[in-house]
């Protein structure tokens, strides 16, 4: 599942938002349809057909907890929510100067002198590391409904690995908690 297996600190948020709009007044919210989850072009993995329903009660606890109130009627809301789920492949590939011992030669150090050994230091090659791993992101946009356009979005990212279920729902909710930390802002 998306964050689900990422690392003890498993993830990156960052959110951004409508600098003009005035969120002091949003008492109310609604999914954006029925289905709300989306996923991004360019996914390389599906997440789990449990993932939505899941994610879906995650953001509703933490809304409601923030003393937003849910109702079925998005036209009736002050906002509207929406979520992207993205799992990609990734492949990151680094190269570093590799020393491989010093360059020495024989030559002459002057007139009469004689010869001398001199070294013009270390000599480097380069070393490339591949590493492939599994990329995951849960995105949370808000919409107000007034407007009719994205005021907020939110995001956190991470590196997925494999997880116990238990430990992954774990996750998802460090994920949503983090990510409507700073929603509404202030």
């Amino acid at each position: 599942m998306l964050l689900a297996g990422c690392a003890s600190t498993p993830f990156t948020v960052s959110s951004d938002y409508d600098r003009a709009i005035d969120y002091s007044g949003y008492e109310t919210y609604a999914w954006t349809s029925e289905n709300p989850m989306v996923i991004p072009e360019g996914s390389t993995n599906r997440p789990s057909p449990l993932a939505e329903r899941r994610l879906m009660d995650g953001i509703e606890r933490e809304l409601d907890m923030r003393g937003f109130q849910r109702v079925a009627d998005a036209s009736q809301a002050d906002f509207v929510v929406g979520f992207s789920v993205g799992i990609r492949d990734r492949i990151d590939v680094k190269s570093y100067p590799t020393p491989i011992g010093f360059n020495t030669w024989n030559y002459p150090y002057g007139w009469n002198y004689g010869y001398a050994w001199r070294s013009s230091g270390m000599v480097y090659g380069q070393e490339t590391r591949t590493t492939q791993y599994t990329e995951g992101t849960l995105a949370i946009d808000i919409f107000d409904v007034d407007n009719k356009r994205p005021v907020w979005h939110g995001q956190a990212q991470g590196v997925m690995r494999d997880r116990s279920p238990q430990e992954q729902r774990n996750i998802e909710t460090q994920a949503i908690q983090e990510i409507l930390a700073s929603f509404p802002p202030l």
